[in-house]
């Protein structure tokens, strides 16, 4: 009997367990807060790995987070090239790529300037021998052997200066050297000697319009008689664009050689071709037409007028041969001027105290940033920025350059070293507290993310939820707090906000946004009255969750039942068995020696929540 007794206790332990009281593991026991507050976490960590590992996101104008602007597509390119260089790396670095633009001011300043000395055209230089005394004043052969040993250089006169310490007007003059215009105080306009197109006005014009193929064609039909045109309405075409008289003149004349002794390859290339003035890389042969063109005109071009885009250090839509590309280091007349200016007064006054240094501006082309917050990896490559120096070069190579007039490339792997070492007087500390803030804001929100996924499936306390939520909001104010690096000595000279800048700040606020909901995942009461699952435990403490009713609802019958039996050893066992509304029971066994009282209990009804033992 007492074995019969045992195996019905357990049935019914059994059935209590399994009944549908028990909560199904990762039911979601904090309910749809909780879930929120999880993916919300996920995507602001994800958004602060953005912010912190991605391009650095404060953009100052001389540190710059993109790579440098793609050609222009006003210039030629052979593949990705500016020039064609075959199988040969493409010449990138300081001083070996012609100049593209120039801004407006620097435009005016040349479009105002007068020479002293023009050239004037004589005679048609294609149609006679003695094409070197169709300018007056005449050609110097010797000069013109030179070819592009000589150079035509600028002579400012200092005497006929504007307001604003500007040169007004210049003189013409041929140099045999590039040293000896130096030496003599001129400025470089183009290599070789000086003809009808070296006035400033006419750089004006290579520098204004990249292209002028479409407005030579223009002139070359303005100037065919057979089209009611004349040579003198040629020579105006190509003056509305500002060309001198002379140069005018002499660009109508090699239209009319060109003409002349190209028309049938031009004639394809114009109305048949596709207007491309290179073939395909690696070769990008010149069309025919340009071809013919420089081979039968420029010759005689390049001696009388002089001036050429290649010449003149300037990129053109005609891709050249790297090898050929000229460089001229031209500079606006004004800062000539007053940089002549300032020297001269410095030599007439005694110094008294040491210069101030003044830190140059960043004007010439260096090497490219990019900064990964909170890692170590940095790249360089050719962009704008004078801090270059101070950055990667040791204390013995920065003796040696000066940020004014130098700059360098530098290859990857002598970056990181120099950086390190100048890291903390160049970028400041602002810069490290930025960098620890946004390492931890991602170490303690991963920690958090994978707490609050967890409690998803695990029921958690009131503590928990509330730990949760200070984590959250402190990974947002960390975020908030990488804008530090504004404060760092990279932003002196002022610094723009970056896409990776916004990121950061959307990111705190979706951290803050989790915080939110972690505070409203408090655990509740619900109807269901016990969670046995081991996903959901039971204790009251832990989960918050009711515990298993004591008592039955008013007007519900219990039904008590008590069983006596006598074991091997004379004991008395007392079975109390208590059946609840719904199936559910609660079994008690008491053990009495054989020397105990013996009592009868028999089985009665009572009221829920008024139980009686008899």
């Amino acid at each position: 009997m007492a074995s019969a007794m045992m195996k019905s206790f357990r049935d019914e332990n059994a059935k209590d367990m399994s009944d549908s009281g028990c909560r199904p593991c990762c039911s979601m026991p904090h309910g749809y807060n909780s879930v929120l507050a999880a993916t919300l976490a996920t995507l602001a960590w994800l958004l602060s790995f953005v912010s912190v590992t991605n391009c650095h996101f404060l953009t100052p104008d001389y540190l710059y987070c993109h790579p440098p602007p793609t050609p222009d597509p006003k210039f030629g390119s052979c593949g990705d090239c500016h020039c064609i260089n075959l199988d040969k790396p493409c010449p990138n670095g300081p001083g070996e790529v012609p100049l593209t633009q120039v801004p407006d001011d620097w435009l005016k300043q040349l479009k105002a300037m007068e020479t002293t000395n023009p050239y004037e055209m004589k005679c048609n230089p294609y149609n006679t021998t003695e094409y070197l005394n169709c300018t007056d004043p005449p050609l110097v052969e010797r000069q013109i052997e030179l070819w592009e040993t000589a150079v035509c250089g600028h002579l400012y006169d200092m005497s006929a200066l504007d307001e604003n310490q500007c040169p007004t007007q210049y003189e013409m003059v041929t140099y045999d050297s590039k040293e000896a215009m130096e030496a003599a105080g001129a400025v470089m306009t183009h290599w070789g000697a000086c003809g009808a197109c070296s006035t400033s006005k006419d750089l004006a014009v290579y520098l204004e319009y990249p292209d002028l193929t479409g407005k030579g064609q223009e002139c070359a039909i303005r100037g065919l008689p057979n089209f009611g045109g004349s040579f003198a309405q040629g020579i105006e075409c190509f003056q509305e664009v500002g060309y001198t008289y002379s140069c005018a003149e002499m660009w109508m004349y090699n239209v009319e050689n060109t003409r002349d002794t190209c028309f049938d390859v031009c004639v394809d290339f114009t109305f048949l071709g596709d207007g491309s003035n290179n073939g395909p890389p690696p070769e990008c042969k010149i069309a025919n037409c340009l071809l013919c063109d420089e081979q039968m005109s420029g010759p005689f071009f390049q001696t009388v007028a002089a001036r050429s885009r290649r010449r003149s250090g300037l990129l053109s839509k005609i891709v050249r041969a790297c090898e050929v590309l000229l460089i001229v280091d031209h500079e606006p007349p004004c800062n000539v001027t007053r940089r002549s200016l300032g020297r001269e007064l410095q030599s007439s006054q005694r110094i008294t105290a040491p210069p101030q240094f003044t830190e140059p501006e960043p004007t010439e082309t260096c090497v490219f940033i990019d900064t990964d917050l909170g890692l170590t990896s940095y790249e360089s490559t050719d962009t704008n920025n004078w801090l270059v120096p101070k950055l990667f070069l040791s204390a013995e190579e920065a003796e040696r350059i000066s940020s004014y007039d130098s700059c360098f490339a530098y290859e990857f792997n002598g970056v990181i070293s120099g950086f390190w070492r100048n890291q903390r007087d160049i970028f400041g500390s602002a810069y490290n507290a930025a960098n620890a803030f946004g390492s931890l804001a991602l170490i303690i929100g991963i920690i958090g993310l994978v707490c609050v996924w967890c409690s998803t499936c695990i029921a958690s306390g009131n503590r928990f939820w509330t730990t949760m939520t200070l984590i959250f909001g402190t990974c947002g104010a960390f975020m908030i707090l990488t804008l530090v690096f504004f404060a760092s000595k990279v932003c002196e000279n002022g610094c723009k906000m970056g896409s990776a800048a916004i990121t950061a700040i959307v990111s705190a606020f979706v951290w803050w946004g989790a915080a939110g909901f972690s505070f409203g995942s408090k655990p509740v009461n619900e109807e269901v009255p016990r969670a046995n699952c081991c996903c959901c435990p039971t204790i009251k403490s832990a989960s918050n969750y009711s515990s298993i009713p004591a008592t039955a609802e008013e007007d519900e019958v219990v039904e008590v039942e008590i069983t006596e039996t006598t074991n091997a050893s004379g004991d008395v066992v007392i079975e109390k068995t208590t059946s609840f509304p719904g199936g559910n029971k609660v079994v008690e066994r008491t053990t009495h020696k054989k020397n105990a009282v013996e009592q009868t209990l028999k089985a009665s009804t009572i009221g829920t929540g008024d139980m009686q033992q008899e």
